[in-house]
C-alpha cells in the first residue's frame, strides 16, 4: 500500500498511471491539506480495476499520515471523504479504529453455483448461513466454509466463473471465505478483482475485512 499526499492537481489517468507503476494492491491519493466538507478528501484506486470507492488498510494507513503531517497532533479521530462517503477513523488504545458503513445486503447465491466455480463440494458449504452480496462500502460475496481444510481446496475455475458473473453481473467482486475456527477466530480467504489470492487468521474484531463477517453473525 503506497500513501501519497498530493502537491498539486493529478488526473484521473495520472492516478491510475501512478497506481500501476507502483503496482502495489492499493495506492491512495490525499487532495487537500485542509478538510472540505467536513473531511480530508481522498480517492483510492487498484493496478488493475481502478479506482474503488473504499478499502480498510488505505482508509487506516491515510488518517495514519494525516496525523502527523497534516494535523501536526494526534487528535482524537480524522474523517475522510472517500467515493463510498465519509469515514471516521479514530484512535483507541488498540490503534487505530474506523466506523465503517452499515453493511447492505443483496442478492444471494446458490451453493451449488459457488460449489461448481471454485471446486470444492456442496458438503463443505455451511447450510445455516446464506452466501450473500454484502457491503460497507465495497461489495464482497461472503460464502461459510465448514473446515479450515476446505479453504486450501479452493481453485477458481475461469469458465465457470465468467457464465456466473454473466448470470449475476453484480457479484463480479471478491469473494471471501470463511470459516469459524472458534475461540472469536476465523480463517478466511479473499478472490476477487481488487485483492490478489490471500489468506489469513485474525481476530474478528481487529481486521476490517471481516466486518461483514461480524454483522453476519451478530
Amino acid at each position: 500500500m503506497l500513501i501519497l499526499l498530493a502537491d498539486q492537481a493529478i488526473s484521473d489517468w495520472e492516478q491510475q498511471q501512478i497506481t500501476r507503476e507502483v503496482n502495489f494492491s492499493e495506492t491512495a491519493f490525499i487532495f487537500s491539506g485542509k478538510q472540505t466538507d467536513g473531511g480530508y478528501p481522498v480517492r483510492i484506486w487498484t493496478p488493475n480495476t481502478g479506482e474503488v470507492p473504499f478499502a480498510g488498510h488505505p482508509t487506516l494507513g491515510c488518517a495514519y499520515v494525516i496525523q502527523p503531517l497534516i494535523e501536526q497532533g494526534y487528535p482524537d479521530e480524522v474523517k475522510l471523504n472517500l467515493k463510498a462517503g465519509q469515514i471516521t477513523v479514530s484512535r483507541s488504545v488498540h490503534g487505530m479504529v474506523m466506523r465503517q458503513k452499515p453493511p447492505v445486503f443483496g442478492v444471494k447465491i446458490k451453493r451449488e453455483e459457488i460449489a461448481a466455480i471454485f471446486g470444492i463440494s456442496l458438503g463443505e458449504i455451511r447450510e445455516d448461513y446464506p452466501i450473500q452480496l454484502v457491503s460497507t462500502g465495497l461489495e464482497s460475496v461472503l460464502i461459510p466454509l465448514k473446515s479450515r481444510e476446505s479453504l486450501s481446496k479452493l481453485q477458481v475455475i475461469p469458465p465457470k466463473f465468467q457464465e456466473y458473473t454473466a448470470r449475476h453481473p453484480e457479484c463480479n467482486c471478491n469473494h471471501f471465505f470463511f470459516t469459524d475456527m472458534g475461540e472469536y477466530f476465523f480463517g478466511a480467504l479473499y478472490y476477487g478483482r481488487f485483492h490478489r489470492r490471500c489468506c489469513y487468521r485474525q481476530r474478528k474484531w481487529k481486521f476490517g475485512g471481516l466486518s461483514f463477517v461480524v454483522w453476519l453473525l451478530w
